[in-house]
């Protein structure tokens, strides 16, 4: 899989003529252009498909789900704070597989209990199925763009997104993600790039953005020269340096965020598996919240979590069902943080995109599972949305996915 096209191996099988030998192979094409990057001949063999394995085998820890109704708040209320929750590549067949599994019973997740729901179209400036780069684009700035190119128009006019308003406005701004800080869903928050790809430039952009949190997994590399570690910026930049002498702390495991210095602003590029946990995302929230909303600042958060899409990708369940977990816990604990605070931030939950056209149909009298994935790439598929606290009447309904990024803004008064 390569941003939003699929790498695919082909095998087919021509029988010769008796005593005739393959000389030339040709392709010819009336429908467009293939590129095609090897091909190899020989004897006939039988080929079969690798059969998938759609099973799920491990148990996952989900938060409790409220025993009331949620509170509904009067229409026109604006929140204080934001908070943006991305599952990247979930659709409605990840909420059903993993309240399935997860509870045993449909609609049965703490996403499922927030008061307003929507669907968001998800189309690019020049596609039907979008990539992460340009629905990320149109999430965070509001503005269509094309597969690939992450903060600008696609006449490479830079685009300015909410959280680079609000830090403007003077908020707090936390971005965080399992998946690498300069991915495409983080970077559209504070980059500017033509290619997604490009993550030497993105990762400078990072650096001068002066978000009070960056965390991601990995791309420590992009911020380190050559030589130094396993840096790779052929520039000589030793961004994590520059970072520090502006006032950040460089932390690479969980515990070392939530333990950083409170006066600091924080870049994380975490080792492998500190996010295996799925209940590490509860604490992830749990630190970004108190951090972001030290001495009463107004704050805007975007968090991510990747195994929705990977699992798409990958046709793997047992990915899906994990990264719905990792929601659950950090919705759980947005919606208790706003509430213990009188009901002063919006919760917002959504997919940038559908990934694999995951079907999950749950039997009524058996509760067994059927599964199918249609695809292993991204789909046009429009995603929920699902929203709690003051604004939150503004997410139900259809609308397009560039339509968050603007009422956003207009709850949270930013300028242009």
């Amino acid at each position: 899989y390569n941003n939003n096209a699929q790498v695919s191996l082909f095998v087919s099988a021509f029988n010769l003529a008796k005593g005739k030998k393959l000389s030339s192979i040709e392709f010819t094409s009336d429908m467009g252009v293939w590129f095609v990057a090897g091909v190899t001949a020989g004897e006939f063999r039988k080929v079969r498909q690798l059969a998938s394995d759609l099973s799920i085998k491990r148990s996952y820890r989900v938060p409790d789900l409220y025993e009331r109704p949620l509170p509904v708040y009067s229409a026109g209320s604006k929140p204080k704070n934001i908070v943006l929750f991305i599952a990247d590549g979930m659709g409605i067949g990840a909420l059903s597989l993993a309240s399935a599994h997860l509870r045993r019973r449909p609609g049965a997740l703490v996403i499922n209990q927030m008061p307003y729901a929507g669907l968001a179209t998800t189309c690019s400036a020049n596609a039907d199925v979008t990539d992460s780069a340009a629905s990320g684009t149109a999430i965070a700035c509001g503005q269509k763009t094309r597969n690939g190119m992450v903060g600008m128009l696609p006449d490479r006019t830079p685009l300015t997104s909410v959280a680079a308003r609000a830090h403007k406005a003077g908020f707090s701004v936390g971005i965080l993600t399992d998946d690498s800080i300069v991915g495409a869903t983080p970077s559209a928050n504070y980059a500017h790039a033509r290619s997604r790809g490009d993550y030497r430039a993105i990762a400078a952009q990072a650096s001068e953005c002066g978000f009070d949190i960056m965390i991601g997994q990995r791309a420590k590399e992009w911020f380190l020269p050559k030589g130094q570690a396993d840096g790779r910026r052929e520039d000589g930049r030793n961004l994590v340096s520059e970072m520090n002498s502006r006032g950040y702390e460089f932390c690479e495991t969980l515990k070392s965020f939530l333990d950083a210095d409170s006066g600091k602003r924080v870049l994380g590029c975490f080792r492998n598996g500190e996010f295996d946990r799925e209940t590490s995302f509860r604490e992830l929230m749990k630190g970004a919240l108190v951090r972001l909303s030290r001495g009463g600042r107004r704050f805007f958060m975007m968090m991510e979590t990747g195994n929705t899409d990977s699992g798409g990708h990958s046709n793997n369940p047992e990915s899906t069902v994990k990264g719905v977990a990792k929601a659950e816990w950090a919705l759980r604990t947005a919606i208790d943080w706003s509430l213990s605070h009188g009901g002063d931030t919006l919760v917002v939950v959504m997919s940038d995109h559908e990934t694999g056209a995951l079907n999950a149909v749950v039997s009524p009298s058996t509760g067994r599972v059927s599964l199918h994935y249609g695809v292993t790439s991204h789909t046009s598929a429009p995603v929920p949305v699902c929203a709690f606290g003051p604004g939150a009447e503004l997410f139900e309904g259809v609308y397009d996915n560039t339509d968050v990024a603007k009422r956003f803004a207009r709850l949270l008064e930013l300028e242009p």
